[in-house]
């Protein structure tokens, strides 16, 4: 959760930020390990799923099931490259028309020996012509080899689709309802069941994001949005991605969207209004860190959490139950300014 955290901040102070008062100043500095899962101070996650011959043989069960959320569970739940690789483009495969499973099947292919990047991420964008977030990849891939003639037809592109979703929340979603029906670790304590759960869930998102492209090729559109002088017509192409991805749901995607509005609107109320959106993202993220300490101790609270993954629609309406449930508003109070990080 702490490393989704620090992810969040670094896209954010990637991109112009104008605060109403002064703005944070951050050194997170992004760990991309993969153990412990969630804080270092969780007591869930060291030994409880660490026996090898335990985790391959859960994995190896879920994969032997043959079915698209078994597989995908299998994918998000091993630490092998190859394996997730392999599960992923298997689901794809068992479920040719789900353009999440075919999202993630791109995400992992290029950990994969024989897979084709290029006709996987066709593959996808087939299932979601008007996802913004399908046409992604192009204009990363034109911003890195600084050709301005394809970058500006991919940001046209996904500036006139119609919503921007990788499908990472609702795949978790569906990962969690395998994971907490197979068996869990025979080392896990009962009574934090419901941690380790909250655990792999964050850890699969974790995984959809970083094991990827995902998280590259977001920088290189946030490059790619706010260089100096940039033609108007494709500083306006960048105001409406970044609209399209700041109602997404998804934390990473709402900041970064509301930023780019902020450095590429010509309109000083659309560029306010995403300035305030942006100032309340990060009061409700700030939080995180406490919410992941405490809900190791706090069942009630693991429980909520666990049931807000299950039936919220994405990552914000997640985090704003668990705030309602902590008695902390969802709104910044009068004067309230980042903490600066360490």
């Amino acid at each position: 959760m702490v490393k989704r955290l620090c992810l969040i901040v670094l896209l954010l102070v990637a991109s112009p930020v104008a605060w109403t008062g002064a703005p944070p100043a951050s050194t997170a500095r992004a760990d991309s390990s993969e153990r412990p899962i969630r804080t270092a101070g969780s007591h869930v996650a060291p030994g409880v799923d660490a026996d090898p011959a335990w985790l391959n043989k859960i994995v190896h069960g879920l994969a032997a099931r043959g079915d698209a959320d078994s597989l995908l569970t299998a994918a998000l739940l091993t630490y092998s490259p190859s394996q997730r690789a392999q599960y992923a483009q298997a689901a794809a495969l068992v479920a040719s028309k789900d353009a999440g499973l075919a999202w993630l099947h791109w995400q992992f292919c290029d950990q994969a020996a024989h897979c084709d990047t290029a006709a996987a991420l066709a593959w996808w964008q087939a299932l979601e012509p008007g996802n913004a977030a399908a046409w992604l990849p192009n204009a990363a891939a034109a911003e890195r080899a600084n050709d301005a003639h394809a970058l500006d037809a991919a940001l046209r592109r996904m500036a006139h689709a119609t919503y921007f979703d990788t499908d990472a929340f609702h795949l978790a979603q569906r990962a969690l309802q395998v994971r907490e029906n197979a068996p869990l670790p025979p080392k896990l304590p009962p009574q934090h069941r419901d941690d380790y759960l909250v655990d792999f869930f964050e850890r699969s998102i974790r995984t959809m994001q970083q094991q990827g492209p995902f998280m590259r090729d977001m920088e290189a559109l946030g490059h790619a949005c706010r260089i100096a002088a940039m033609p108007a017509t494709r500083a306006q192409a960048c105001a409406r991605i970044g609209t399209s991805m700041a109602r997404s749901g998804a934390l990473i995607a709402m900041m970064a969207g509301n930023s780019m509005v902020m450095h590429n609107s010509n309109d000083a109320t659309t560029r306010s209004a995403a300035n305030r959106r942006l100032y309340t993202l990060v009061w409700r993220v700030t939080h995180w860190p406490e919410l992941a300490r405490d809900s190791y101790d706090d069942r009630t609270l693991a429980r909520v959490w666990l049931d807000a993954l299950r039936t919220r629609r994405h990552e914000d309406a997640t985090l704003t139950a668990l705030l309602h449930y902590r008695h902390i508003p969802d709104q910044p109070p009068p004067g309230w300014q980042p903490p600066r990080s360490r």
